[in-house]
């Protein structure tokens, strides 16, 4: 296990909207190997997007080194923040991942792949215990280091539709900021060697 970089403090960003959370994602919250962490506050009002900006802006007032987006509806492995900054450390990436899974049907891994940016596949194309890269990824389970952030133009979530084959589709604000990342030459890994449970 890499020594945890000095100086490094983590803002904790969880979008919560409702007032309680699964007691598996508090005691798995709590049970993390974690460092240095800040629990960034929860903006009361707006929609996803709008909290996670909030909350990024105020992990970079807060002198945040990284920010993790955690949601709530999850359960976390306790090693999670320390081998995604590993990932970080030792392959100079500068966000990374770990398998998470679409809430509704048909509950797909989403991670986007880099050669034309459709839905990776398990099994065809990745190994699980892969580390593979990628251009999008849901922001359930992701460390970033937060100077990519002043590199990018806001906002850097951002709900938008587009049109494919004569239906719109609503593309998340989290696939939005990973895509904005890496259109801006910032390197994604995904860590596949494990999966975050997903509550619902």
């Amino acid at each position: 296990m890499i020594e945890w970089p000095k100086h490094a403090l983590i803002g904790i960003a969880q979008p919560l909207d409702w007032p309680y959370i699964h007691s598996y994602t508090h005691l798995s919250m709590f049970s993390l190997d974690r460092p240095d962490i800040i629990l960034l506050d929860t903006p009361r009002s707006g929609d996803i997007a709008e909290k996670r900006e909030a909350q990024t802006l105020a992990a970079l007032n807060s002198g945040c080194t990284h920010v993790a987006y955690l949601d709530a509806d999850m359960v976390y492995p306790r090693k999670a923040l320390w081998d995604m900054m590993e990932v970080l450390e030792e392959k100079d990436a500068d966000l990374c991942g770990v398998v998470c899974y679409r809430g509704a049907p048909p509950h797909d891994p989403l991670i986007w792949g880099t050669a034309d940016d459709r839905l990776l596949i398990p099994f065809r194309d990745y190994a699980f215990g892969d580390l593979i890269d990628a251009t999008a990824v849901g922001c359930a389970c992701l460390l970033i280091k937060a100077s990519i952030l002043e590199k990018i133009d806001r906002p850097w979530f951002q709900v938008c539709e587009i049109t494919e084959d004569e239906k719109v589709i609503k593309r998340g604000d989290d696939t939005y900021f990973t895509r904005k990342c890496t259109n801006a030459g910032f390197k994604l890994k995904v860590i596949t060697a494990y999966d975050i449970g997903h509550i619902r």
